[in-house]
């Protein structure tokens, strides 16, 4: 019988020092440049995630919460679409903070938190009616370090942040 717990090969994008120097690279590129950095897993993959919220999600108000959120680009888009209520979290500071930089002047709508979805408190954050993840999840999965505890914990995580209404979108 084969066995189907069997871990992905961990790797570099699995931690956390990867993702603070590749954002430190973004924000100093966005200081000098003005751009806005890397938008992970491509802009067409954020316009069929942002053009399914527009045409399923009818209260442009309801609660949305971008799980390593990156630079924003997501939750950029969705405010040029009219939704309101934004919230994007990452475990990197300095992705927050290229956010921020980014978004501010357009955005002012848009709110970022520093938040670890596998070890921090979700009492300050929820609930959300969608949740929103294109890669948190998958470089979890990559983690060096007990992967499979930190797979456990996020979705159990994501479990408690939706509302009684809330979708989840990977």
């Amino acid at each position: 019988m084969e066995d189907t717990d069997t871990e992905l090969n961990s790797s570099e994008l699995g931690t956390h020092t990867y993702w603070q120097q590749a954002y430190i690279k973004e924000i100093s590129n966005f200081e000098e440049n003005g751009d806005p950095g890397d938008v992970w897993f491509g802009e067409d993959s954020a316009y069929r995630v942002v053009d399914w919220l527009r045409r399923n999600v009818e209260d442009k108000n309801t609660a949305v919460i971008d799980l390593g959120c990156g630079n924003g680009y997501t939750l950029s888009e969705l405010a040029r679409e009219g939704f309101t209520n934004l919230l994007g979290v990452d475990y990197c500071e300095e992705a927050v903070i290229l956010a921020e930089k980014v978004s501010k002047r357009e955005f002012p709508v848009i709110r970022f938190k520093v938040f670890d979805i596998t070890r921090d408190d979700l009492s300050s954050l929820g609930p959300f009616g969608v949740v929103h993840d294109k890669g948190t999840y998958d470089a979890i999965s990559l983690h060096p370090e007990d992967a499979k505890g930190h797979r456990d914990k996020y979705i159990e995580q994501v479990a408690a942040m939706l509302d009684e209404t809330g979708d989840i979108m990977f």
